[in-house]
């Protein structure tokens, strides 16, 4: 996994929101192969093994891997079209992942990925067991794909996509607070992340003498 994304990880438990420490067995370039990530709060303790990063069991249903995803249509759907983009693909999407980051030179992270699919080490890989929350800090993606097995990600996704990012999910999932729907079919709907309203800032005038 890429040092960039690494520093992007946060402790998955329900504390507030805390940066991993790493240490690193090996390396290769900007990546790490092999290494463990601690929590300073918590002091959970998660392993980097040939690329890919486990903070928890992660939820493979058996169906995963059948379900067809187009790659070019995920891309489309995600605004996906500059090299400096950064996209997370959720269970079924993790087969079109190298593909799209072949045509687009986009940064994909996988989650977990069906037990079938074929990535190699360009890609960044995550195990992430059943949660409600990202293990992500804010802002640090362009846009999110979540199948089936993960639109309970979809309550804390407004948080990790920067605001004009787009977020598909399947057409049964209920479009998150913060997001608002740009288009649906049969099968899923995608929606752009809304720009926060910056904080008015109150002045006090004393009254005239």
């Amino acid at each position: 996994m890429r040092v960039d994304l690494i520093e992007l990880l946060r402790c998955p438990a329900s504390h507030a929101l805390t940066p991993l420490v790493t240490v690193a067995n090996q390396r290769d370039g900007e990546s790490l192969i092999d290494g463990m990530l601690g929590c300073p709060v918590c002091g959970a303790e998660f392993t980097l093994h040939d690329g890919l990063v486990r903070l928890g069991d992660p939820v493979v249903p058996s169906h995963d891997a059948a379900r067809a995803v187009d790659a070019e249509r995920t891309a489309a759907l995600l605004g996906v079209s500059l090299p400096e983009q950064r996209v997370v693909l959720c269970g079924a999407y993790a087969s079109v992942a190298a593909q799209i980051a072949s045509e687009t030179g986009a940064q994909c992270l996988v989650v977990n990925a069906p037990r079938r699919a074929t990535l190699g080490r360009t890609i960044d890989q995550l195990a992430l067991g059943p949660a409600a929350r990202w293990p992500l800090a804010n802002a640090s993606c362009h846009g999110v794909a979540v199948d089936p097995a993960h639109v309970a990600l979809l309550t804390d996704v407004a948080r990790i996509v920067r605001p004009g990012g787009r977020v598909v999910a399947p057409v049964a999932a209920p479009v998150p607070v913060g997001c608002r729907e740009l288009a649906r079919d049969a099968q899923e709907w995608v929606a752009e992340v809304e720009s926060v309203s910056a904080p008015v800032t109150l002045r006090y005038s004393p009254p005239p003498s």
